[in-house]
């Protein structure tokens, strides 16, 4: 049983206190062999919200899958809470086969597909093949390894064929040649970081000035990266900012079609960035902009200066919760201008309310312009959004939840610019694999096999929209009418009803390279090729766009070593008069943008994980979002309307209402007029069709799924931040997991932080493949055991782990002792040891006996006193305070980060739960501590790297003011 956070009575220093189980919690049933049997989700002692069952039989064959009907599996057959049902086959010794998804909730189902996983000889998954109810194979992902078991070729019924990837001896990537035989390439130094990308090997070895990218350590010059020149823009953080920046990067250069630029960042004492910079040379102009950043002794930002020198300064209470955001400094005449002038929070921590604008002290709460308030239900799901001003509510949205999970209705009452409201009452229908299949404001709700009530009341236009999927989850009736698609790229949609021409064209990549919205006749993505036309760079991102045939205008695009645009130059003829355009992008907080000469800043200001309110040219207005993230209303200085917007599923605008301020659109990504498309980061988004312009490199063939499809149908419930990434929107839900034929209930948020994902700034394909889901490997693991080979993707969670650690020590049996006394301190097989979850079992043969896995632990959580929230999906804070027998040193957040950075990769890589995650990353901050006591019984060397066991370490000096000596670069190397 698993509850979700509660509040209690002020108990300090009473000791423990029993679980109440009349709260909100998960409670899990599992068989005799460890098998989870089903879950229910309680939001109270007895109210049931989601559910889910599994059950296990041994069966022979597939049922309706004409190539295999003898060979015996283990059959996975999993329910949700209407009964949907997905199956999964495991072999004889534990590895996933296929994988059968269902329509109907109830006997007799209806095969929809199933997925088949074959293996080459040492278990590496060679092939992920997608067939019809008919046994028919409609798409299927290919792939070779070397010896080691990392990826090296790849065809794809999406992203293409001819693959082909190869790595140094560290397993670094150092080349990928993808389908339109266009090559990146990456040269690292000799602690695995990158120093240079390019597009030819002789560009990157070593790096030379025509390498695409380069990366620079340690300094604010080039002894990193001898080879190649410093940004001259880029200098260390003075004044007051402290510069401490060994074992970081402080700069990195990037260039494309559209121009060049450079990054510069600056770190203080703890780690923490104190300073970033971002310069772009395009279109004949330099334009730098830089911020810095101050933090108290938690590590907790006290103040943002943005690039024109205004302060934002952040305040806190006792307990390190935000409280209220002022322009200003501490130093600053009272009365001060607050941007958020009060936050309140829910018992279990959630954000309850905040309060916007308004004059006062400092220390006082001022009377705001307007106020939020956000309501949660039982279970902790988001459920109200409202807004108030001194004329009273003028915003308010309620959801409701079906019982896997899904939004089922969605009341908006909303302003209008002249002060009135408007009220809009949507319902959705869903099918048996939680896809959206009918939305509307009137009328009955209908097809798929459940719906929320009629919806009455509404003022607004109304409006109905029905939705069809096949056997691939590919719409086939979508915002655009009917939808059809080609056979490479298999998911890529080709034509759309409501556009008479076709649609779109692509490339061999996947990638579109032609797209026709005209209404007319007069545009086609034919042989003719003349509607607009889409270029990309040698990694796959959109560099240029061309409007189509018969006008005249353009966009060119510049992206940063991470992938993040930041600039665009736009150039638009009509009547004879050119227009250009570029606008700077800089981190979601400032967007520089000069037309024809003319110079307009518009800075952006975040509160609540919201981008709140903005400022164009000193003028300031609000910006709300809806419960989807979509900017909704933006409002005045003085609180009144400017205008109102609100969007149907997959995105289109159906209402609108005055002149939004803001390119930020639906789920708040960055709108571009003149393409049409949403700018999602990793990709770009069509509105008119639903679907991605380009195939995921996560969500792939190799998974079974849709590599173009928006958040897997169901877009009112999820969003994808990234264009990488579902995110369900916080709480918690049930899903059934269609690619793996599995049930999980889990907490909603985002599973790894954006800022860990990033890895050094290169931004290679690599796709994931295989059963097993991850960002970062390119293959499913396989590992020896006991003379046979194990796939960790199979069997029970505790099963898998115990197999994997006893394999990963080479040994067949170890007791307790043995694993505190040569295992925490040796270090090399800790993270394996670290994901026992049973205790007290005697394993034999392979396995290991323990008398519960807290024996390893130790007392790891009485040394550590944490100072910022952990990272997200781990135990491992941001910043804390270590307490060894050598005395107190501080963990800063640069090291922290490659600590959760490796054992996300590692988690993913080996399809850990978020349960086994946690655990894995507490055994890893024991192993920390245990590195960090070697190193100082040996002797610190300060400022010099330290190697214990698989750590390295970097320790900075003591300071004469007292503050405590800080571990400064911490990598566990694996």
């Amino acid at each position: 049983m698993e509850s979700l956070p509660y509040a209690i009575s002020s108990l300090a220093g009473t000791g423990y206190i029993a679980p109440d189980q009349a709260q909100a919690r998960t409670v899990t049933n599992y068989d005799g062999l460890g098998r989870p049997l089903g879950s229910a989700t309680y939001q109270d002692a007895s109210t049931i919200v989601l559910s889910s069952s599994v059950a296990y039989t041994v069966a022979q064959g597939l049922p309706s899958f004409t190539q295999n009907t003898t060979l015996p599996f283990e059959r996975t057959t999993t329910l949700d809470a209407y009964h949907h049902q997905a199956v999964s086959y495991t072999d004889a010794i534990g590895q996933q086969r296929y994988t059968q998804v269902f329509t109907g909730n109830g006997a007799p189902y209806t095969v929809l597909r199933t997925i088949r996983y074959d293996r080459d000889v040492v278990g590496n998954v060679s092939a992920t093949l997608t067939y019809d109810a008919t046994t028919t194979l409609q798409a299927s992902q290919h792939a070779t390894y070397d010896g080691v078991g990392r990826k090296i070729g790849m065809d794809d019924s999406d992203s293409g064929s001819g693959w082909v990837f190869s790595y140094d001896q560290n397993s670094n990537p150092v080349s990928q040649t993808d389908p339109r035989s266009k090559s990146v390439y990456i040269n690292y130094d000799v602690l695995n970081r990158p120093l240079c990308q390019g597009t030819t090997s002789a560009a990157v070895n070593p790096c030379t000035a025509s390498a695409t990218s380069t990366f620079f350590y340690d300094s604010y010059d080039k002894n990193s990266n001898p080879g190649v020149t410093f940004p001259t823009t880029c200098t260390a953080p003075s004044g007051s900012y402290a510069s401490d920046p060994i074992g970081a990067m402080t700069a990195e250069t990037f260039s494309g079609v559209a121009g060049s630029g450079s990054r510069c960042k600056g770190y203080d004492e703890r780690g923490n960035v104190d300073q970033s910079g971002l310069t772009v040379n395009g279109d004949g102009q330099t334009i730098t902009q830089t911020m810095n950043m101050s933090y108290n002794d938690a590590g907790q930002p006290t103040s943002v200066v943005y690039p024109d020198g205004e302060t934002v300064t952040a305040q806190y209470d006792s307990n390190g919760y935000s409280r209220s955001a002022f322009f200003g400094t501490p130093a600053s005449t009272d009365p001060v201008n607050f941007l958020v002038g009060q936050v309140s929070y829910t018992n279990t921590g959630q954000v309850a309310g905040l309060a916007f604008g308004g004059s006062a002290a400092k220390s006082s709460v001022p009377t705001p312009v307007f106020s939020t308030t956000m309501g949660y239900d039982g279970i902790q799901r988001p459920v109200n959004s409202s807004a108030t001003n001194a004329g009273g509510t003028f915003w308010n949205q309620n959801r409701t939840y079906d019982n896997v999970g899904n939004v089922l209705g969605v009341t908006t009452t909303l302003p209008t610019t002249t002060g009135g409201t408007q009220k809009d009452v949507q319902s959705f229908c869903y099918d048996s694999l939680n896809r959206l299949v009918w939305s509307g404001n009137t009328g009955a709700p209908s097809g798929g096999d459940h719906c929320g009530l009629a919806p009455a009341g509404t003022t607004l236009a109304t409006y109905q929209q029905a939705y069809t999927y096949d056997a691939l989850d590919r719409l086939t009736s979508g915002p655009s009418g009917t939808e059809t698609y080609g056979f490479a790229p298999v998911h890529g949609a080709l034509t759309l009803s409501t556009v008479p021409g076709q649609y779109a064209s692509y490339d061999v990549m996947g990638n579109m390279t032609c797209r026709n919205v005209d209404t007319t006749t007069a545009h086609a993505c034919d042989a003719s090729q003349i509607g607009a036309q889409l270029t990309y760079d040698n990694e796959g991102r959109l560099e240029t766009w061309t409007a189509p045939s018969g006008t005249t205008a353009s966009d060119q695009y510049l992206y940063d070593n991470s992938g993040q645009r930041v600039f665009q130059h736009s150039s638009s003829t009509l009547a004879g008069t050119t227009t250009k355009t570029d606008t700077i992008t800089f981190d979601g907080v400032t967007d520089v943008t000069t037309t024809n000469g003319v110079t307009s800043t518009t800075k952006y200001y975040n509160a609540g994980g919201q981008r709140v309110a903005m400022k164009k040219d000193g003028v300031l207005s609000y910006l709300l979002p809806d419960m989807l993230g979509s900017t909704s209303i933006a409002l005045k200085t003085d609180g009144s309307v400017q205008a109102v917007q609100l969007f149907a599923p997959f995105g289109g605008t159906r209402y609108s209402d005055g002149s939004m301020t803001t390119p930020y659109n639906y789920t708040g990504q960055r709108l571009d007029t003149s393409s049409g498309l949403l700018y999602y980061n990793a990709r770009y988004y069509d509105t008119t069709s639903g679907r991605f312009t380009s195939a995921d490199s996560v969500e792939t063939n190799g998974t079974g799924l849709d590599a173009y499809a928006y958040v897997q149908g169901n877009p009112e419930t999820a969003t994808d931040p990234t264009g990488h990434r579902i995110d369900w929107g916080g709480g918690e839900q049930t899903t059934i997991d269609w690619s793996k034929g599995t049930a999980s209930t889990f907490e909603t948020q985002s599973a790894v932080d954006p800022s860990i994902t990033q890895w050094w700034g290169t931004s290679l394909y690599y796709p994931t493949y295989g059963p097993i889901t991850s960002t970062y490997a390119g293959s499913t693991d396989v590992y020896h055991f006991g003379g046979k080979l194990y796939d960790p993707g199979s069997a029970s969670a505790i099963d898998r782990i115990k197999k994997v650690t006893a394999s990963a020590l080479g040994i067949d049996k170890m007791q307790k002792g043995d694993i505190v006394g040569g295992i925490l301190h040796g270090a090399n097989n800790l993270l394996m040891v670290g994901m026992i979850l049973g205790g007290g079992e005697e394993i034999v043969g392979g396995e290991v006996a323990m008398e519960g896995a807290g024996a390893l632990t130790g007392t790891v959580w009485d040394s550590i006193k944490a100072t910022q929230p952990v990272w997200e999906g781990t135990v491992i804070p941001r910043s804390f305070e270590l307490t060894t027998e050598a005395g107190k040193f501080w963990a800063n957040g640069n090291g922290t980060k490659h600590m959760a950075e490796f054992a996300l990769k590692y988690a993913l890589k080996r399809g850990l739960t978020p349960e086994e995650t946690k655990l894995l990353t507490q055994f890893m901050l024991k192993s920390f501590h245990s590195a960090v006591e070697a190193a100082a019984d040996q002797g610190i060397v300060y400022n010099d790297m330290i190697k214990i066991d698989n750590w390295e370490l970097v320790f900075s000096a003591p300071r004469e003011d007292g503050l405590l000596p800080v571990i400064k670069h911490a990598v566990y190397k694996h």
